[in-house]
């Protein structure tokens, strides 16, 4: 895999270096089939579960809003 992947925190997925309201971007176009291709597929798994899906979609949006979600650290 890439060196660069997933170095500290999840939720990068676009790799840029911060976790923003593009990376939420970058994940819904990739769920949708927009044809996101991910840089990353280990920063798009946000809550760490093995499966890129609408779950980390919902943590991510937790995580941007203030909702309490804290993002786990890249195993």
């Amino acid at each position: 895999g890439d060196a660069c992947c997933c170095v500290g925190a999840r939720g990068n997925v676009n790799n840029v270096g911060i976790v923003d309201l593009a990376d939420l971007s970058a994940l819904v176009s990739y769920l949708t089939g927009g044809g996101y291709v991910l840089p990353c597929p280990t920063e798009a798994n946000v809550n760490g579960a093995g499966i890129i899906d609408l779950a980390d979609l919902s943590s991510l949006v937790s995580y941007l809003t203030g909702g309490g979600y804290v993002i786990p650290n890249c195993i």
